[in-house]
């Protein structure tokens, strides 16, 4: 193989085929699963070092004619909620067989009837490097006749900056957590960036195929970072909960046997860094309704207010991820400058919940910014007439939360913090909303007039150890 075939190669893929992955009834619930084995197929070539061709003095531009799109499919989906309207999914691949690169590909997905184009919608590609095969994918809201002829065609480009290049993610610290009785599976790990440039992850999915390896179903990877710095890794997962519905093809979960890892990126020119972490916990038992939560504490170092799209990965010894959750309530939002502490509750799609053998596993936990967007600040509100009583096994801290601005707040959040008095140290959080006799982290709200004021508990547990007069608590509360 000559050298010129060699670098190609080294451009071909942004893919990993992850194999022998099985669905539930595999594993028991919390079992820890060794990583996966990678197998790659033929005519690809996992590229494992940052590799940079040096820009050409004179860019020759990219035509529609160098961006190849092939192995369309299009998978039929039954209907979440019993309606006839089908609908379904199409993908394909697309391969820049030109010099330099491209960006902001649009691409347009149709079958033919009639000797006719019939569209059926719409997709993106973000970028794809000279030599690199990247892969779209997009919901469409219309049946594709069987055995249709399927068509995707490029509707416009950019030029990217040439010689701009985008290595492959890597997946590492794998873990499989298996509800079988509710025909779920959940994995997680994480993608690390082996080079020494910042990468812009631009979609995910998981393709899975059945026991006669056709492809059947696509998962979206959720909560996967946006940005990974060169040399870090961010976590990733891969939700195939089954417990309403059957896959895309309507077969049964545990009929799906293995699945790929197709993550596509883009190169950055600088890593954004807006949102710093000092701190986030271990998983939390709530003994009064096993609801299992964590927590940290995160510091806006930018001049604007930020909405925080931030998540919580924990991890065991041996490095792999036990389970990755993301941020959802108004908590997340930071004042310039500001350090909030910000909870989460763990608990996975169709409402299954994490147990003790779990968390026991979890050793350390790491926050991620997913990213962050400036937002109009929030409004304070005033708290008074705080009191706390010992409630079951844990405490009710009660409050009376009022609106003391001129403008109605639509939208509340209040969080109770809790720390150490010997060393400072955040020792439990808890955000909730507005509800009469709130004793959780419910998530309606309820809209404040000016002037007016309304009564709020939240419950909370303190960590082993540590007893009411070992705290101080805190109080905030705003809306928009």
């Amino acid at each position: 193989m000559n050298k010129v075939i060699r670098w190609t190669m080294l451009y071909v893929a942004l893919w990993l085929g992850l194999s022998g992955c099985s669905l539930p009834g595999a594993l028991a619930t919390s079992e820890i699963t060794p990583p996966q084995k990678s197998t790659q197929p033929p005519d690809v070539a996992l590229t494992a070092s940052p590799i940079h061709p040096a820009p050409s003095p004179t860019p020759v531009p990219v035509t529609l004619a160098e961006l190849v799109l092939s192995d369309l499919t299009c998978l039929p989906i039954k209907s979440l909620i019993g309606s006839a309207t089908p609908y379904g999914k199409m993908l394909g691949w697309l391969s820049n067989t030109a010099a330099n690169p491209v960006k902001d590909i649009e691409i347009s997905l149709f079958y033919m009837s009639a000797g006719k184009k019939v569209t059926v919608g719409k997709t993106t590609a973000s970028f794809a490097g000279s030599g690199q095969r990247v892969f779209f994918w997009d919901s469409i809201s219309v049946a594709v006749p069987d055995g249709a002829q399927l068509g995707a065609e490029v509707l416009k480009f950019n030029q990217a900056q040439a010689g701009a290049s985008a290595v492959a993610l890597e997946p590492r610290g794998l873990f499989t957590l298996a509800f079988p009785k509710d025909s779920s599976t959940f994995i997680t790990g994480e993608l690390y960036n082996p080079s020494d440039q910042p990468l812009a992850t631009r979609g995910a999915v998981a393709l899975w195929y059945n026991a006669a390896d056709e492809l059947v179903h696509v998962s979206r990877v959720d909560l996967i970072g946006h940005y990974v710095a060169a040399g870090q890794a961010v976590p990733f997962r891969i939700d195939a909960a089954f417990k309403i519905t059957k896959s895309d093809a309507g077969v049964p979960a545990s009929d799906l046997k293995r699945y790929e890892l197709i993550v596509n990126s883009a190169p950055l020119e600088i890593f954004p860094e807006p949102i710093t972490f000092q701190f986030a916990s271990t998983p939390f038992l709530v003994k009064a309704d096993k609801s299992m939560i964590a927590f940290a504490e995160a510091t806006n170092t930018t001049d604007q207010w930020q909405d925080v799209n931030a998540y919580w990965a924990g991890y065991n010894q041996a490095g792999q991820v036990l389970g990755m959750f993301k941020t959802s309530m108004l908590g997340s939002v930071l004042a310039p400058g500001e350090t909030r502490p910000i909870q989460f509750t763990l608990i996975l799609p169709g409402g299954l919940k994490l147990d003790q053998t779990w968390a026991s596993q979890v050793t350390r936990a790491v926050m991620f910014d997913n990213y962050s967007q400036s937002t109009e600040p929030l409004l304070t509100l005033d708290i008074r007439e705080t009191k706390v009583v010992a409630t079951g096994k844990g405490f009710t801290a009660s409050m009376q939360v009022q609106n003391n601005n001129t403008v109605e707040v639509s939208e509340t959040s209040i969080v109770v913090s809790v720390r150490e008095r010997a060393t400072g140290k955040l020792a439990m959080v808890r955000e909730g909303r507005i509800v009469k006799g709130d004793n959780s982290d419910v998530v309606y709200a309820k809209p404040l007039a000016p002037g007016q004021s309304w009564p709020v508990q939240s419950y909370f547990e303190l960590p082993s150890g540590l007893t009411l007069d070992m705290v101080d608590i805190s109080y905030s509360a705003r809306g928009k």
